[in-house]
């Protein structure tokens, strides 16, 4: 019986995606553009130079549990498709990615860049499908539980009032325009589909589901992999916001990472419309962070794990290009 996964979709999203030098080079000029704005709006330099003592060598082991993150993803990725794509030429599949949550909203460029690139390593276009969807479904699943013990674990740690008292209440007013604006948005664009949509994802993660059963050892790894990816972006986040001086709450951060880049996803403008840094910094000034240390590590995050990773994916999506593997 062929998965249920809605293969006409998938087709659809990759005659969209064009990968070439030219669209790469136009990412890339983008990218810098973007983060020079990025870093005159939230006013990094200021901050910085307002967090006295900042400890440089915490940011820079900072910068190294960074590949963490992607040696995770790699695990669950190869791990959905049944350890058949080589596990190097996937990481550096997971690298080339970043780049794409720059051009795509929702996730979608890099879910057809992974449909794309099993195809062209050996699977059929309905087994890439599919080995897509339990990846998605059970990273899904396990960050979902995880954030919901660390958010019981979190809660008497969090001063909600302290919010307000730190951070300028015209800022906080400004994001939740946006953030209003945003799911209105997203209801009249996607309301009316969304019943059938939530029909066929149902019946999807339900065959999903049943494959996994019958490999409970690739189901393993694939959690394992979530959870070295989480552990990569908690001790990130934990790294820049000691080196900030500031206290430092595991359960909290976990929480906020995976808050962030669920905002960083859903919202369908690249880049989450600064939504997601707003979440960080909410996060750190709740537990005690002064606003200037909260502002430094959480833009400082959104540097290491979403901007300055396009750098090199961009080089290492190219190769995949010129491969032919994309």
């Amino acid at each position: 019986m062929s998965p249920p996964t809605p293969l006409r979709r998938v087709q659809a999203l990759q005659r969209h995606l064009r990968i070439s030098p030219v669209t790469l080079g136009i990412a890339l000029a983008s990218l810098v553009v973007v983060v020079v704005v990025v870093v005159v709006l939230t006013r990094l330099p200021q901050h910085l130079a307002a967090t006295r003592g900042f400890r440089w060598e915490l940011a820079g082991a900072a910068a190294l549990v960074v590949p963490l993150i992607y040696l995770g993803n790699t695990t669950s990725l190869v791990a959905s498709a049944g350890w058949r794509p080589a596990f190097g030429r996937t990481l550096q599949l997971e690298v080339g990615e970043a780049i794409t949550l720059l051009l795509t909203p929702a996730n979608a460029g890099s879910a057809t860049l992974r449909v794309r690139f099993l195809g062209r390593t050996g699977l059929s276009r309905a087994q890439a499908a599919t080995a897509t969807g339990i990846y998605s479904l059970l990273t899904t699943i396990v960050s979902s539980v995880a954030v919901a013990l660390a958010t019981a674990i979190a809660a008497s740690n969090v001063d909600l009032d302290r919010v307000r008292d730190r951070v300028p209440s015209s800022r906080w007013q400004l994001i939740v325009v946006l953030a209003a604006l945003v799911v209105v948005a997203g209801a009249a664009v996607r309301g009316p589909r969304f019943r059938r949509r939530l029909r066929h994802w149902l019946t999807d993660a339900a065959h999903y589901l049943r494959s996994v059963s019958r490999r409970p050892r690739d189901g393993a790894a694939i959690a394992f992999g979530e959870l070295l990816t989480m552990t990569g972006q908690v001790a990130c986040l934990a790294l820049l916001v000691a080196a900030t001086s500031n206290p430092v709450e595991p359960a909290v951060l976990l929480v906020a990472t995976q808050l962030s880049f669920t905002a960083t996803i859903a919202v369908p403008v690249p880049g989450g419309l600064g939504i997601p840094d707003a979440i960080l910094v909410a996060a750190l000034v709740s537990t005690g962070s002064n606003a200037d240390g909260a502002v430094v590590a959480a833009v400082g995050y959104r540097m290491l794990t979403y901007w300055l990773p396009t750098l090199p994916g961009t080089a290492l999506l190219y190769d995949l290009y010129r491969r032919r593997l994309v």
